[in-house]
């Protein structure tokens, strides 16, 4: 069926009507997220961290959210892989003086870490100015600001002893991604770490034949690459293509799946 479905997004891809289908397919799903919350009130309360929560508008933006509910667990639950992963290095989270939400949607990991203490600067940045304007109204714990898809970042060299980026490389063309794992390495510190993920379990259910035998031969497999940042865009990497080459010039620290169901990848600064 996904292979079906890829076909068919090949062919509206190449009579130009892929994009404005994706964000008709945004307004539906939208009012589909508006629905559901309307009727997980208990579920809402029980995952609440007593914060404001974005409209439907924004959870729908950041992909994986199917409601309200889904969107504060799954916060919850990235935050605190990020966390274990962490401390299970010898580098627990709360040990950093500045960390860097790279992609930071509406604030659903970050959230999470308002408990750190104020010895520890959290940051966000985001190329969605919407999903910026609302965490900078409403997470006033964090600095927030918004940047380009492509590089700079508003940072200076050396800033941030962490920076993670959960499913930001998931939707970056191959140029993009190199390019972007280069300014992170110009405000990291040395030593300092970059926790990122990939899809590389969802390859053997989602890619066709021919992306399927790319990807089992260590090849990146991206996926309407023209469309970058958004989540029409879809990168699948192979474990060793990332060790083989994003992994180049850095300390190669980790890799496990997440339960969240992405692949986190750790790597350090030399």
């Amino acid at each position: 069926m996904s292979s079906t479905k890829h076909g068919i997004k090949k062919q509206l891809d190449r009579v130009g009507l892929l994009k404005p289908l994706y964000w008709a397919n945004q307004q539906v799903r939208t009012l589909r997220v508006q629905r559901l919350s309307r009727q997980q009130t208990q579920e809402i309360q029980e995952f609440s961290d007593g914060l404001p929560i974005p409209p439907a508008r924004l959870l729908v933006a950041i992909g994986g959210a199917t409601s309200t509910a889904a969107y504060l667990q799954g916060g919850k639950t990235i935050a605190t892989e990020i966390e274990r992963a962490l401390a299970s290095h010898g580098a627990p989270l709360q040990s950093m003086s500045s960390i860097l939400d790279f992609g930071c949607g509406s604030g659903r990991v970050i959230r999470n870490f308002r408990h750190l203490p104020p010895s520890a600067k959290l940051s966000g940045c985001d190329y969605n100015e919407a999903l910026v304007s609302w965490c900078r109204a409403n997470l006033p714990f964090a600095a927030f600001d918004p940047n380009q898809l492509e590089p700079p970042l508003p940072y200076s060299e050396s800033a941030f002893d962490l920076v993670y980026a959960y499913s930001v490389f998931t939707h970056l063309s191959e140029n993009l991604q190199f390019r972007w794992l280069g300014e992170l390495r110009r405000i990291l510190k040395p030593g300092g770490r970059l926790l990122f993920t990939v899809q590389a379990a969802a390859a053997a259910s989602v890619l066709d034949s021919d992306e399927l035998d790319r990807f089992n031969r260590g090849e990146l497999v991206v996926r309407y690459g023209g469309a970058s940042g958004s989540n029409l865009c879809a990168a699948f990497h192979p474990v060793s293509y990332l060790q083989r080459t994003m992994a180049e010039g850095w300390t190669f620290v980790d890799s496990f799946e997440s339960v969240a169901g992405q692949r986190f990848v750790l790597i350090r600064m030399r």
